[in-house]
């Protein structure tokens, strides 16, 4: 909530769908954007868009992420990757095929990488084609 500056308090309600949605089990926030998107495409679109954060990629299956993973190379996921903790790059890479997950390694692991818009920019790649991932499954 913001305040509005006359006393009262404005309330962004996609704000507050996107902290609910977020909140919920990736099955559960499937079903309910499945919903909206039948009464209203455009917010349906627009909330799953900021549903999807990085670590979302942790709640995907092994199968899911393999399939996922086709859709970008694995070099970009390794940039993405630099900027995760330990624990979750090792449960993402151990998920992967092993060719792909040693691609993606070895882009996680090189020194010449321009900082952290780089990083940045790669982790908001594999964000973005995550939502559209998802969204294409729960069409189906």
């Amino acid at each position: 909530m913001a305040d509005t500056g006359n006393g009262g308090t404005f309330i962004n309600g996609e704000v507050h769908a996107v902290e609910i949605l977020t909140a919920l089990p990736p099955g559960e926030r499937q079903r309910i954007l499945q919903y909206i998107n039948a009464r209203n495409p455009q917010m349906a679109k627009n909330l799953s868009q900021k549903c999807y954060h990085f670590n979302t990629l942790s709640e995907l299956e092994e199968h899911e992420l393999k399939e996922f993973a086709t859709h970008f190379h694995p070099k970009i996921l390794g940039l993405a990757l630099k900027g995760a903790a330990v624990d979750f790059q090792k449960q993402i890479l151990s998920k992967l095929d092993r060719r792909y997950a040693e691609t993606a390694y070895e882009a996680l692991s090189m020194q010449e990488v321009n900082g952290r818009a780089t990083v940045k920019r790669a982790q908001e790649r594999v964000v973005e084609a995550l939502g559209k991932f998802l969204n294409s499954r729960s069409k189906k």
